[in-house]
């Protein structure tokens, strides 16, 4: 029978296994059906001994790391709370969305909701450019893939057009159209939130843009984050690596921050999706977004610390 221990003289340059000094971690008795000696692990094999100690050492390292929580600055919780309190269940309307997101700092572009002709010709008129109109119709939640989105539109007569395809195309499903100013940047995300029944709410990350119905590669972590959490979030996707090269990562992280500080703060969003957001070298900007709210559902919180049990 062999013994695996960790002596205190080795310690760990990481501190992954420090703790478990002196202490018999796992034992390796072959050709024996494994079993539990008291508190150790006996295994009939070296390499499932081995593996377990590497998982072992792995997740000791990841508890050891810091555990800084910080709190978003420029947050306003009451004009947040206001909102979802306006809204008690469903998809709120795109002004709202915008307004949320304002509330917690958050980068957004912005827009009008215009439901008449002249008002989406006003608007663009104030935008002084191109713009993007999308439709704001009952069932209608992917707008491109509905035919709910006109980009580029300049011109008072093309404004007047498709808004007017718009009334066609949804008749009295159309609630308005919300009209934006263009942007445009060198890489797309998708930032959200998700409700797991037992965890509560998590943040989602990965390709964003046309690319997240094709590419199903994301990464998620339960709210709030620590900063080493956003981290891990930020580049736990396949192609985080090609997609954040040359880009602004402290801009990332701050959104993956402040939209876990939502998530937490406000447990009737049950739903969130930012798609995209834009990554340039120099920032990120929301350009789309939408946010369903619903009564909160309590949760186990002991669940949700197992995250963090040494």
């Amino acid at each position: 029978m062999i013994t695996v221990t960790v002596p205190t003289a080795l310690g760990d340059p990481t501190g992954a296994v420090h703790r478990l000094a002196d202490k018999p971690v796992l034992a390796v008795r072959t050709g024996q059906t494994e079993w539990l000696a008291g508190d150790v692990p006996c295994y009939a094999a070296p390499a499932r001994a081995a593996t377990a100690l590497a998982r072992l050492a792995e997740r000791a390292e990841w508890l050891d790391r810091p555990r800084e929580y910080p709190k978003p600055t420029g947050v306003d919780l009451q004009t947040a709370q206001g909102i979802v309190a306006r809204n008690r269940e469903g998809w709120l309307p795109p002004d709202e969305v915008v307004r949320l997101l304002k509330a917690f700092g958050l980068p957004v572009l912005g827009g009008t909701l215009a439901t008449t002709e002249e008002h989406a010709v006003a608007a663009q008129r104030a935008y002084d450019g191109p713009v993007a109109m999308k439709a704001v119709a009952e069932d209608l939640l992917h707008k491109s893939k509905g035919g709910g989105v006109v980009l580029g539109v300049a011109g008072e007569g093309a404004v007047a057009e498709a808004f007017r395809a718009f009334q066609d195309r949804f008749g009295d499903r159309l609630r308005g159209v919300f009209v934006q100013p263009m942007a445009s940047g060198e890489r797309e995300l998708l930032v959200g939130v998700a409700t797991d029944a037992k965890f509560g709410p998590l943040v989602v990350t990965g390709l964003g843009g046309v690319d997240t119905d094709l590419i199903d590669d994301r990464s998620a972590a339960l709210a709030p984050l620590s900063t080493a959490d956003a981290d891990d979030l930020m580049r736990g996707y396949r192609a985080a690596g090609a997609v954040l090269e040359g880009t602004d990562e402290a801009a990332v992280r701050d959104v993956l921050l402040r939209v876990a500080d939502l998530a937490a703060a406000l447990p009737e969003v049950t739903e969130l999706d930012i798609n995209p957001l834009i990554v340039t070298s120099t920032g990120c900007l929301v350009v789309d977004a939408r946010i369903r709210v619903a009564p909160a559902q309590p949760i186990d919180p002991f669940l949700r610390q197992l995250r963090r049990t040494r």
